[in-house]
């Protein structure tokens, strides 16, 4: 991405402003450092003058250190880079970035410039108007530049860049929905396994007398009547008898202890 690519998004930005690129300030031409650009608000109330630093190298943005002389000429400041040369955090306080998108389609505020209250020295207007104004009739022509045209130009990349974003979208809901429904359709095969089981269980249950959908019959009374038909008696028939062995072994037990008559 060129710097020129980063020029013409923020000429865009500043469509209704007073945008110059390459403005410079200390002097007449030949003299003075140059801003990358410079754009005015066509307001008295609420001036907000922007400077621009645009870096496209992450050497250029940790070498440089002119741009602090550009903080008198403007009430914001900002950086403007692709992604990735530029992290917020690394950001002077006095300083906002802009990003670009990947495509060079757009841009993207990162952290916003806090507005100075700053007196824009005189030499910056007089280079302005004396260096770089035209008085040329909007429809002359010839004339250098055609917004307009740039204009629609970047409308029609931004809308291009989100159709593309919107197929990519799409695909990966498309691919995550198709995920979900193969996972639906393995729990179906599951559960139809289980329910298969479950039925299989049930016929045998009710074949063997018992019947499953009887919510009033105990646990107990259910093992119970297993183990009748596992042993053919009757368990509470056999706890009888056994608490009738005991009561006859504790009558025998009565009788041995006593003597016999004389």
């Amino acid at each position: 991405m060129t710097s020129r690519t980063i020029i013409e998004l923020l000429a865009a930005r500043h469509t209704e402003d007073v945008f110059v690129p390459e403005c410079r300030i200390g002097g007449a031409t030949g003299r003075g450092t140059i801003m990358d650009a410079w754009a005015m608000p066509k307001s008295w109330a609420h001036p907000a003058v922007c400077a621009y630093e645009v870096k496209v190298s992450r050497n250029d943005f940790v070498r440089d250190t002119k741009w602090r002389s550009y903080l008198d000429c403007c009430n914001l400041f900002y950086f403007v880079a692709p992604p990735g040369i530029i992290s917020v955090a690394e950001l002077p306080p006095e300083a906002g970035l802009l990003e670009t998108s990947v495509t060079g389609a757009r841009l993207f505020v990162k952290k916003k410039a806090p507005h100075r209250a700053v007196e824009i020295p005189d030499c910056v207007f007089r280079y302005v108007i004396m260096n770089r104004c035209r008085i040329i009739a909007e429809d002359t022509p010839g004339r250098r530049f055609n917004w307009k045209v740039d204009n629609w130009e970047r409308e029609l990349a931004k809308r291009l860049e989100d159709r593309n974003y919107g197929r990519l979208l799409g695909r990966r809901i498309g691919e995550a929905y198709r995920k979900d429904v193969l996972q639906i359709q393995t729990e179906n095969i599951k559960m139809e396994a289980l329910m298969k089981n479950y039925e299989d269980h049930r016929a045998f249950l009710v074949k063997m007398g018992f019947n499953p959908d009887n919510t009033y019959v105990s646990k107990w009374e259910f093992e119970a009547r297993w183990q009748k038909m596992q042993s053919g008696v009757d368990p509470a028939f056999i706890r009888d008898l056994r608490r009738s062995a005991e009561k006859l072994t504790e009558i025998a037990g009565q009788l041995e202890s006593k003597e016999p008559p004389k």
